[in-house]
């Protein structure tokens, strides 16, 4: 009830009010989608005021001196916020983190841990190979990641709890005298039925190796 009772107040409120919100939101989201679990309340709060901010003025500018009807306006000044969200998802905190590390400032990137910046691994950069090893010893293989690009998963998926989706190629497992043989996995990619893909529990996952390369 509580909840409803501050969505109604929110809607109640004046509409440059609302657009500031529902602007900075939208960037928010983009710029930290899937890395928001982290951020305590009050940086998600002042994260929101700052792409409001930009989306307001844009907002302001649209109405101002292009004479923008408010519909549009409105539309225009969250597609602003989102866009910025997007620029600083793709090339803004990449090269602020560089920067840091450059100057001496900083080694962080601000992420809760390792593992939150190996799932980032697509952003600046390609990956050509993955590689995961079960607590069994089996080694799942994947030798050519751009093969699977444009599947409905991507490449891969590196989920936030530490699972693994991912398109096998190869699985090598071991023999009584502990040496892998490797397994070649036909018909990944079957032209009737698409491309098979496989789930690794978190906890039947003991490492993780990725090949990439900077992307240019």
């Amino acid at each position: 009830m509580e909840n409803i009772e501050n969505i109604t107040s929110t809607l109640s409120a004046p509409w440059t009010t609302i657009l500031t919100l529902a602007s900075g939101y939208a960037g928010y989201f983009i710029a930290h989608v899937g890395n928001r679990e982290h951020h305590k309340s009050i940086d998600q709060a002042f994260r929101v005021v700052f792409y409001g901010f930009w989306g307001m003025f844009a907002y302001v500018l649209m109405r101002t001196h292009a004479e923008i009807g408010i519909l549009i306006a409105s539309a225009l000044a969250i597609l602003a916020a989102a866009l910025l969200g997007a620029a600083w998802r793709k090339w803004g905190k990449r090269c602020l983190t560089k920067l840091l590390r450059k100057s001496g400032v900083s080694m962080s990137d601000d992420l809760p841990s390792a593992w939150s910046a190996l799932s980032e691994v697509g952003e600046g950069v390609d990956v050509w190979q993955l590689k995961v090893c079960l607590t069994d010893g089996t080694m799942m293989f994947c030798d050519d990641l751009s093969r699977f690009k444009n599947e409905p998963n991507g490449a891969c998926v590196l989920g936030g709890s530490g699972d693994v989706l991912m398109h096998v190629t190869k699985v090598g497992k071991l023999d009584a005298t502990g040496k892998r043989n490797w397994t070649e996995v036909g018909n990944v990619i079957d032209p009737d039925f698409g491309a098979a893909i496989t789930y690794l529990p978190k906890d039947q996952i003991a490492r993780i190796e990725l090949r990439r390369a900077e992307r240019l």
